[in-house]
């Protein structure tokens, strides 16, 4: 009877100094855990489904004598959780804009664009799309940490789409294009303009 009065005596102790021992450690655990959590890339933190980031999309504009332009990007989908809580957190939405939608493809230039008379340079480009908290979206193209940034005139589509869809389409002008992209309820749209097809322009033979 001493004997297992004795042993409860002692389980209760040690059950005691892991008590403490845990409220000691909690802390520390919890703050590793957040520490690991911060560390993941953005990639891991804001992950796509797979079957959609892995399909490479394009489309291209070829003007003979003049050059080519081209852009490829992921099909991202539409996730209007995410999108609200960017507009409500400043540091999500600069992430978004700079690491996941902003970049989510390559451009290649090969003659000059205009647009709302900023002009882009023949180059090579990273691609993607920003977006503001008043539901405001701009193409972007980067050099480094340089951003040339084409607004995109928004409306509310009857018809959503859930991933991202970009369409390069000819005008009646025959210098002038316009590029659209449509995810989720928003559709943009944006005039380029190709200088070297201006009427009056040298073109070569």
């Amino acid at each position: 009877m001493i004997d297992s009065l004795q042993l409860d005596s002692e389980a209760r102790i040690h059950g005691s100094e892991r008590e403490v021992c845990m409220r000691r450690f909690a802390p520390v655990l919890v703050t590793c855990l957040v520490a690991a959590g911060g560390a993941l890339s953005p990639a891991t933190a804001l992950a796509h489904d797979p079957r959609t980031t892995a399909k490479q999309l394009s489309q291209g504009l070829d003007v003979e004598g003049v050059g080519r332009f081209t852009f490829e990007y992921r099909g991202l989908h539409f996730n209007p959780e995410m999108f609200e809580r960017a507009r409500t957190n400043p540091g999500f939405m600069n992430l978004l804009n700079t690491q996941v939608w902003g970049r989510m493809g390559r451009a290649t230039l090969g003659f000059e664009l205009v647009s709302r008379g900023l002009k882009v340079a023949p180059g090579d480009y990273d691609f993607g799309i920003n977006m503001t908290p008043a539901e405001e979206f701009s193409v972007v193209l980067w050099r480094g940490e340089e951003k040339k940034e084409l607004r995109l005139d928004v409306e509310r589509d009857q018809k959503p789409v859930p991933y991202l869809t970009l369409a390069l389409m000819a005008t009646s002008a025959p210098d002038t294009f316009v590029l659209e992209a449509r995810c989720g309820p928003y559709r943009g749209t944006v005039e380029l303009k190709v200088p070297s097809l201006a009427e009056g322009h040298a073109h070569k033979p």
